[in-house]
């Protein structure tokens, strides 16, 4: 009966599909609830996702590092930004319809960020270039890697706010260090 309910509830986290908009603000919909997040912090979340994005797809650089909390700054070597910016470019992103699928609060913020972190899980209604997803797209270490339509994102609390931190998926080890906050 245990190992039933357990794999209700990791069957039930990645879920992905629901029908229902839940929240909406401008062109993020969210289909589900976030965890412990009134409606005025998730406006805020919707903001910053779409900042982001938004400024992938309109080649805005400085914005799109504007977004990222200082934590992800100091822990990233600056020269690699540029290149995480090109690949993401790569995807074809588009900004005019974001729905937030899938939104799971980690147990523990990754390294030095501090705050309470979230795995958002992104579909875009359409085909994006993932053959060979970036490091830090959650998706890399999960069933739903070839899922076209979706890239995931890792946003942090900050303050009242929130911002976007980088996490590294892509290696095996890095994935067997990171299971424990799953």
């Amino acid at each position: 009966m245990k190992s039933i309910l357990v794999l209700f509830l990791f069957v039930g986290t990645f879920s992905f599909g629901q029908d229902e908009v839940v929240y909406e603000f401008g062109s993020v919909q969210f289909m589900e609830r976030v965890p412990n997040v009134g409606t005025n912090r998730v406006k805020r979340m919707a903001t910053t996702i779409n900042t982001y994005i938004s400024s992938i797809v309109n080649k805005g650089y400085d914005d799109w590092y504007a977004s990222f909390s200082d934590s992800t700054i100091q822990r990233v070597a600056p020269h690699k930004f540029k290149n995480k910016f090109k690949r993401l470019q790569e995807y074809g992103f588009h900004s005019d319809s974001i729905r937030v699928i899938s939104i799971t609060q980690l147990r523990k913020p990754y390294a030095n960020e501090i705050g309470n972190e979230y795995v958002v899980v992104l579909d875009f209604g359409h085909d994006l270039n993932v053959a060979n997803r970036v490091s830090f797209d959650h998706l890399k270490r999960t069933d739903d890697n070839t899922n076209v339509r979706y890239f995931s994102l890792n946003v942090i609390t900050i303050d009242k706010d929130f911002e976007i931190c980088i996490h590294k998926y892509g290696s095996d080890k890095q994935n067997a260090n990171q299971q424990e906050q799953w």
